[in-house]
């Protein structure tokens, strides 16, 4: 290996893992912060659980993480997260579909929310059960 592709491997090795960590961290569910559980809500049919976690912060409103688990394969993952919210209402309409705060998802599409992405977003929290009818 010649002195020039040293150098830009040197390079671009680091800038590929900065490029990543900033992606995973600001545009990525995987990156949000954990929080501490506030309720989980289970699929009519048990295969699946929803969890809800809040995060608290004390120089802004709070936020909330809705994480989906596969009971049977115990496989993980965030589907929600929205600000300002601390607590949304969960409510399972079968047991490919649920509604979080005033989002539905459609676990056939792994679709997800995340309000940094929500263009028609406003800064206000969700309504609570009187929205679900």
């Amino acid at each position: 290996m010649n002195t020039r592709s040293k150098i830009l491997l040197s390079f671009s090795v680091p800038l590929f893992m900065f490029t990543w960590l900033v992606h995973w961290k600001l545009f990525s569910l995987n990156g949000v912060p954990k929080g501490t559980l506030v309720q989980t809500a289970e699929s009519p049919n048990g295969r699946y659980a929803v969890k809800i976690y809040s995060l608290k912060n004390s120089l802004s409103a709070d936020a909330a993480r809705g994480e989906l688990i596969n009971n049977e394969t115990l496989v993980k993952k965030s589907i929600y997260w929205n600000y300002p919210d601390s607590n949304p209402y969960v409510k399972w309409l079968d047991s490919r579909k649920v509604r979080i705060g005033n989002r539905t998802l459609y676990l056939d599409t792994d679709e997800t929310y995340d309000w940094r992405r929500d263009e028609s977003w406003v800064r206000e929290s969700p309504n609570g059960p009187e929205v679900m009818i």
